[in-house]
């Protein structure tokens, strides 16, 4: 277990899981030939988000199809960036990846690593097409981020007159 500990560690820092050793055995392979369950389950975890990840952050719709159909995985699990794939999607400003992505199970409740709520990373980000689309998913309309401002707040010091609307229909106060 002290193993996964300190794999999930080197993962966040950017470890290299297609690496291989001197015998050219990646990781995966080693822990799959020593039986190690909980190293195979990490290391596997890790590769999903990335594939994922980097289906979103290239807009490559066919190659995150793949990755959720095949793969499976936890679409809420955050990434080697500390980062959920929603997050990313929603800073790409994409909106069928972002659809994919909700389709596929992803929350649109999750914060982002300063705690920023969706909504206010959409706003943030200057992605205000799809502060709706996360609305509709169910993120909440009121949620603080980590300096204390709500999405309204966030339109409001932006003096983005539409989107102050578009937030005061959806019941922001």
């Amino acid at each position: 277990r002290e193993y996964c500990s300190c794999m999930g560690i080197l993962l966040k820092y950017g470890a290299d899981v297609s690496r291989t050793d001197a015998y050219g055995e990646t990781a995966l392979a080693l822990a799959l030939h020593k039986k190690q369950s909980e190293a195979v389950k990490v290391l596997v975890l890790h590769s999903y988000s990335c594939g994922v990840c980097s289906a979103v952050k290239t807009g490559n719709v066919a190659e995150l199809q793949r990755w959720l159909e095949q793969v499976g995985g936890n679409i809420n699990a955050l990434d080697n960036t500390g980062k959920h794939v929603l997050e990313h999607a929603v800073r790409q400003g994409a909106p069928q990846v972002v659809h994919m992505l909700l389709s596929a199970g992803a929350s649109a409740r999750l914060a982002d690593e300063s705690g920023a709520a969706l909504l206010a990373t959409a706003i943030s980000s200057g992605r205000t097409h799809l502060v709706s689309v996360l609305q509709q998913a169910g993120a909440l309309v009121d949620a603080f981020d980590a300096a204390g401002e709500t999405a309204l707040m966030k339109a409001v010091r932006q003096g983005d007159i539409s989107l102050v609307s578009q937030l005061l229909h959806m019941g922001a106060n």
